[in-house]
C-alpha cells in the first residue's frame, strides 16, 4: 500500500508542479516548483523501490507465472510515470540534463518490462 500511495504523491507532485506551471504561480499548496520536484523524486523513488522489492520476493518464492507478470506491469507504470514527471519538469530541475537522462532511461525501463 505504501508504494502506491508514493506513486500517487508522485503524480500529485507532477500536477501540482504542471497547475504551478500553467498558471505562472510561484506557490501552490505551500509548495515551490523546487519543492514539488523534490517530493516527487522522492515519491517516485520509493514507489519503485518498494515495487522492485515485493517483484523480486514475489519471483523468488512462486517464480514465474502470470501474476508475476502483474507485478512488472505495476512496476512498469510507476517507471513511466516517474519518466513523465522528470520530462515534464526538467525545465526547472537543478540539473535538466540529468532530469531528462533520467526521464529517457525510465522509459526505456518501461518497454523493456
Amino acid at each position: 500500500a505504501i508504494a502506491v500511495a508514493s506513486n500517487n504523491l508522485g503524480n500529485t507532485m507532477l500536477t501540482i508542479y504542471r497547475t504551478m506551471k500553467s498558471s505562472q504561480s510561484e506557490t501552490m499548496c505551500g509548495l515551490s516548483k523546487v519543492d514539488a520536484i523534490a517530493k516527487g523524486s522522492a515519491y517516485f523513488a520509493l514507489s519503485i523501490k518498494l515495487g522492485e522489492e515485493a517483484y523480486d520476493e514475489f519471483y523468488n518464492k512462486q517464480g514465474w507465472s502470470e501474476e508475476c507478470l502483474v507485478f512488472m506491469q505495476f512496476l512498469a507504470n510507476r517507471y513511466f510515470n516517474r519518466a513523465m514527471f522528470f520530462l515534464n519538469s526538467s525545465c526547472d530541475n537543478e540539473s535538466r540534463t540529468e532530469a531528462e537522462s533520467l526521464g529517457f532511461r525510465d522509459l526505456q525501463i518501461a518497454m523493456d518490462m
